[in-house]
Parts: structure tokens; sequence; C-alpha cells
């Protein structure tokens, strides 16, 4: 990874506590996970309640506490199961948590929209991307944009990475992508390339996408294809940049955690599974 891109830092939601108790059974004292403050931040959350019970026996509780800076989150469900007004009726619950993990970008657990998030704020992690990472992130970053799209296999692509299909046209589009971890330009050949793999294909639709950016040639080149009837896409690592606001720029951003370090984190996560109030 370069050295220079800070830690892939999601949350996801990791099981507190889950109990079933009988009715002749004393709740115990649970840690206290609805609070007003963020334990990761300091900031003041938002505590939502979700459902509320009707009767005091009989009924479903869910609260949820969130950050609106930094997305940490916590819930609690409460499900009471009383046919009568006894003491202690028979009763559930489940306490779940956010719990701040280290990811690697080609993980199959990180989705592109947290890998979009991410990117948007540190644009060279781009660059660390591997080369099937990208091509999968591409084929994503095309569907939020409206196509329908197919990746290709691996090994097997033929010089298309993807297949993508607009709804003002049925003919597919031919995507080829050049990932270049050092910021290579790419050049006239990448293009001339795909140009000949769309003649196997009949389709005079092709795309070129890379994290990194196109030569003069290349682009002089393109606009000659266009003249002679191809439609020719181009998108720069500029271009890609641009199209990650399709997903939600208002999501919190982990920004404010980046200077904690991994064994920080999980420290405060042991401390805040084992929190009590």
């Amino acid at each position: 990874m370069d050295a220079g891109v800070l830690p892939l830092l999601l949350w996801r939601t990791s099981q507190l506590y889950a109990a079933v108790h009988d009715e002749d059974e004393t709740p115990e004292r649970l840690p206290n996970v609805i609070v007003n403050i963020c334990p990761w931040c300091a900031a003041k959350t938002v505590v939502t309640v979700l459902s509320e019970r009707e009767f005091e026996f009989l009924g479903n509780d869910t609260r949820r506490a969130a950050c609106p800076l930094c997305g940490w989150f916590a819930k609690v469900d409460l499900y009471v199961d009383g046919e009568s007004c006894e003491k202690f009726a028979p009763w559930e619950e489940t306490l779940t948590v956010a719990e701040l993990r280290h990811f690697d970008y080609a993980s199959s657990e990180v989705a592109s929209s947290e890998l979009a998030g991410y990117i948007r704020t540190n644009p060279r992690a781009l660059d660390s991307l591997p080369a099937r990472r990208f091509e999968q992130f591409t084929a994503d970053l095309l569907a939020d944009h409206g196509y329908e799209v197919a990746l290709t296999q691996h090994s097997r692509d033929g010089g298309v990475d993807v297949f993508a299909v607009d709804s003002l046209n049925s003919a597919p589009i031919l995507v080829q992508c050049k990932h270049s971890p050092k910021g290579r330009t790419i050049g006239v050949s990448a293009l001339r390339e795909l140009a000949g793999v769309s003649i196997h294909f009949e389709t005079r639709r092709v795309m070129l996408v890379t994290n990194s950016v196109f030569s003069v040639p290349l682009a002089q080149e393109a606009a000659s294809y266009r003249r002679h009837g191809f439609e020719v896409n181009l998108a720069d690592g500029g271009s890609l940049l641009r199209m990650l606001n399709v997903y939600q720029p208002e999501l919190p951003d982990l920004q404010v955690l980046t200077s904690v370090d991994l064994e920080a984190i999980a420290r405060t996560n042991t401390s805040l599974m084992s929190r009590n109030d």
C-alpha cells in the first residue's frame, strides 16, 4: 500500500449481547450502549426510538444511537412476551454496536460505496487498488450511473473487462480498464487494441478507463475514431473522482479517526464491548 494512503477503516455491526430470559429470572444489568456522546469522537449522538411497547409486559422496544460525525452507532432491541402483568415476564434483549475494523482494498467485504467514500477523501488510494479490484470498482461505478454491466472473467476477457449497456442504445459498450500503480500515462496502443476487439463484437462503442491519464496522441486518435463513426469514451483518474459523487457524499467520514493507530482501535473496540455504565 502507498505509504501516503491512510488505512481503510470501516464500521461493522458487532453483537455485544443477546439473551432470552424466563419469567422467573431477574434481568441483569447490561452495558448502556444508547449514549448521548459518541465514544469515538466525542460528538453528540442522535438517539432515535424506532419502536416502543404499547403495554408494559408485551411488545418490542428498539432504540438507536448514531453519531453524525464519524458514523458510530449502537442499537438495543428488547422484546417482552408476557400475557399477564407479572413482575418479570419472559423477555429477550439484543445489543449491537459498531466496531471499527481495518480492511484491505481487495477484500470482498468492502462494498464499492464504502470504497468510493474513502477514495473521495483519499484520492491516492485509487492508485493502490489491485487491477482486478479496479475492474470491479469500475463496473459498480458504471452500474450506479445507470448502466447495465457484466464483469468478464479475469483470465478470459478477450481484451474486454466490462460490458456495459445504457438505456438509450442496446449496442454494448466495450470497457477496458488500464490500472497503472505508478500513474503511467496510457498510450495510443490501448485504444487501437480496444478498437480492434470491437470488430469481433460487432459494435462501435468503446470506453477506456484508467486511474492515470491518457496521452495526447491517444486523445487525438480518439477524436479521429469519432469522426469515423465510433463512440469513444475516455475516463481518466480525474473523471473517476468526479463520478464518485454518485455515492451519497453526505455520509459520515472517518477522517476524524485516521490519527488513531490500529492498536488503539483494537483497545477501544475491546473497552466498548466491556463497558458498563
